[in-house]
């Protein structure tokens, strides 16, 4: 992610000499425009210290004008203005394509960006497919033990519910048990008192049985 993050920013790389060149050219180019407003100032600037014409002497001065013109046409094809023109939209046509250099130059630096973070990017998913493909892997697992642990689970408790039933049954047991025993030994109590008591009654004093064997007391 880092890495990611790195290769998301802006990059700062060192600036290509030819496009330095372009630079500095379109720099220069721009510091040679007209300002706006220059040529309007020097034509007014031509009209300053003259008095107004009047309508003849406009006329002559335009004739004078015209014949001037016709005599000088031969002589400069282009005028400054027109030269100028040309000037302009040369510098105009070189700053364009100036423009079109740095921009294609941009666009180049752009493209190999993007070429780059998609091959950072294409190795991250591979990196995290492979780490997803071992998740599921371990989640499967730990699935397949978790069913285990519950399917034990069950059978420990269902043995723990038998045992419980089997120790109950075995105290129930155990009390019956114990019931009979106090019964039976109850009823042997009784029947040995019930025995002993019709031996007392029916048994000789010591005297009688002395008498009966004495014979000096035997009468003749």
């Amino acid at each position: 992610m880092e890495q990611l993050e790195q290769s998301l920013r802006p990059e700062q790389s060192s600036v290509d000499p030819r496009r330095k060149r372009l630079m500095m050219q379109l720099e220069e180019l721009s510091k040679n425009l007209p300002r706006p407003g220059e040529g309007r100032s020097r034509s007014r600037t031509g009209w300053k210290g003259k008095k107004p014409q009047g309508p003849e002497e406009r006329n002559t001065a335009g004739d004078h004008k015209s014949q001037a013109s016709s005599s000088h046409s031969s002589e400069q094809p282009l005028d400054s203005k027109r030269l100028r023109r040309l000037k302009n939209n040369r510098e105009s046509c070189k700053r364009s394509w100036l423009r079109r250099e740095l921009k294609k130059f941009d666009l180049e630096d752009t493209l190999q960006g993007l070429k780059r973070k998609v091959e950072l990017l294409r190795g991250m998913v591979a990196y995290y497919t492979h780490r997803q493909a071992e998740v599921e892997t371990k989640n499967k697992e730990l699935q397949s033990k978790l069913t285990n642990l519950l399917r034990d689970s069950h059978i420990k408790e269902a043995k723990r519910e038998t045992l419980a039933q089997e120790l109950q049954q075995l105290k129930e047991l155990h009390g019956i048990q114990q019931k009979i025993l106090m019964q039976q030994s109850q009823q042997a109590q009784q029947s040995q008192q019930n025995f002993k008591m019709p031996l007392q009654a029916f048994q000789p004093s010591p005297i009688d049985n002395f008498r009966d064997t004495n014979i000096f007391f035997k009468k003749p």
